[in-house]
C-alpha cells in the first residue's frame, strides 16, 4: 500500500485519537476566527468546557485506539514511509503512552492492561514464533515418551540408573497411596511447602533465563535447551507410565504443567525473537535490531515469568497433595490448561483485532 492510500485509510483514526488525548489533556479545539469570536460569548462557556472534557467513550476506547496506532506506526516504519508521517505518528503514540502508562496512571491499571491485553496480544502477533517454540519442545517430548513407553530401557540414554531408581521411588503407587505430600525425594511434610515453592521458582526461572539468553547465540542454545528439556520430560513420562506409575505422575504434573510448560515455551519464544533479529536484521544494524527485539521481547518474558511463578505455587501447594482423588486432580488440571489456552487465545480481542491492520 502506498503512503497516500495508507494516510487516507487511517487518517480518521488518528484524528479521533488526537481529539481524545486533547480532551484528556484539556486542550481546546482549534477553531476558525468566526467560530472563535462566537465561542468568546459567555453563553458558550459551558459548551466549551463540555467539549474539552473526556467523555465515557474516551475511557473505554482510548486503549484500543492507542494499540491500533502502535500497529500502524510499526507498519509505517517497516514500509519506510516519509519521515514527517512517522514523526507525527510517533508523537501521537508518545502522548497516548504517557496518558495510559504515565506516572498518574495507577499501578493496578497498568497490571490489568498488561495481563488482559498487552501480553496475550503480543503472543498472538508473533504466532509463528510461538508455534515454532511449541514444536521444538513438544515434538521431542512426545517422541521420547513413546520411545520410553515401548522400550523402557531407553530412559538410560538420558538418566543415570540412580536417578531412575529415585524417580521410581518418588512416584511409586505405594507412596502415593500413603496420602502424604509428594516432593523431590518422596513424601514431605506440609511445612516444607514454602521451601519447595522457592526451589521451584529458582529452578524454573533458571531454565527460562537460559532459554531466553540463548537467543544471543543466534538461537542455537535456545533450541538446545528446549529440545533437551522436551526429551528429558518425555523420557520420564514414558518410563513412569510404562512401569505402572501413571496415576502418581500424571496427577502430580497435570495442573502445574499447564503454567510451567507454557511459560518455558514462551521464554524460548523470546529467545527466538533475539535470534531472528541477529539472523535477519533487515535494513537495521544487527546491534540496533537486537536492541529493539530485546525491548519487544520483554512483554513475552514478563508473561512467561508470571506463568512460572503460578506454576511454582500450584506445584508446591496443590500438585504435591496425593490425598485428593485422581478424578479431581485431572479435572483441575484440565481447567488449568483450558484457562491458559483461553487467556492466550482470547484475551484482548475486544474492540480492535490484530487483523485490522494491513
Amino acid at each position: 500500500m502506498k503512503q497516500q492510500a495508507f494516510e487516507q485509510k487511517y487518517r480518521a483514526d488518528w484524528q479521533q485519537l488526537k481529539q481524545q488525548l486533547d480532551r484528556f489533556e484539556g486542550v481546546k479545539p482549534v477553531a476558525s476566527k468566526n467560530q472563535a469570536a462566537a465561542d468568546a460569548e459567555p453563553s458558550n462557556t459551558n459548551a466549551e468546557m463540555k467539549a474539552a472534557a473526556p467523555v465515557e467513550d474516551d475511557l473505554l476506547s482510548l486503549p484500543a485506539n492507542y494499540r491500533r496506532l502502535c500497529q500502524q506506526l510499526a507498519i509505517a516504519r517497516r514500509r519506510h514511509y516519509g519521515s514527517q508521517l512517522i514523526d507525527d505518528l510517533n508523537e501521537l503514540a508518545l502522548r497516548g503512552h504517557n496518558r495510559l502508562y504515565g506516572s498518574r496512571a495507577g499501578v493496578s491499571l497498568k497490571i490489568v492492561q498488561f495481563f488482559s491485553h498487552d501480553f496475550p496480544r503480543a503472543v498472538r502477533q508473533r504466532a509463528l514464533l510461538f508455534w515454532l517454540s511449541t514444536a521444538l519442545f513438544y515434538v521431542p517430548l512426545f517422541a521420547m515418551a513413546l520411545l520410553c513407553f515401548f522400550k523402557p530401557a531407553a530412559v538410560y540414554l538420558i538418566m543415570e540408573p540412580g536417578q531412575v531408581a529415585e524417580m521410581e521411588t518418588m512416584y511409586s503407587p505405594e507412596r502415593f497411596a500413603d496420602g502424604g505430600r509428594l516432593g523431590e525425594r518422596g513424601l514431605r511434610d506440609s511445612g516444607d511447602d514454602l521451601y519447595m515453592f522457592g526451589f521451584y521458582i529458582y529452578n524454573n526461572i533458571g531454565i527460562a533465563f537460559r532459554e531466553y539468553a540463548g537467543g544471543i547465540l543466534a538461537g542455537v542454545f535456545t533450541v538446545f535447551v528446549e529440545v533437551f528439556n522436551g526429551v528429558s520430560i518425555g523420557a520420564v513420562a514414558g518410563y513412569l507410565i510404562s512401569v505402572g506409575s501413571a496415576t502418581p505422575f500424571l496427577t502430580f504434573v497435570v495442573a502445574h504443567g499447564a503454567f510451567e510448560l507454557t511459560g518455558l515455551t514462551l521464554a524460548a519464544m523470546g529467545g527466538l525473537m533475539l535470534a531472528l533479529a541477529i539472523l535477519n536484521p533487515g535494513p537495521r544494524s544487527r546491534l540496533l535490531a537486537l536492541r529493539q527485539a530485546a525491548a519487544e521481547s520483554m512483554t513475552i518474558l514478563y508473561g512467561a515469568f508470571f506463568l512460572l511463578l503460578v506454576a511454582a505455587f500450584v506445584e508446591a501447594y496443590w500438585s504435591s497433595i496425593s490425598s485428593f482423588p485422581p478424578w479431581l486432580k485431572y479435572t483441575v488440571g484440565l481447567g488449568c490448561w483450558l484457562a491458559v489456552f483461553a487467556w492466550l487465545g482470547l484475551a484482548g480481542r475486544g474492540g480492535v483485532e490484530e487483523a485490522d491492520v494491513d
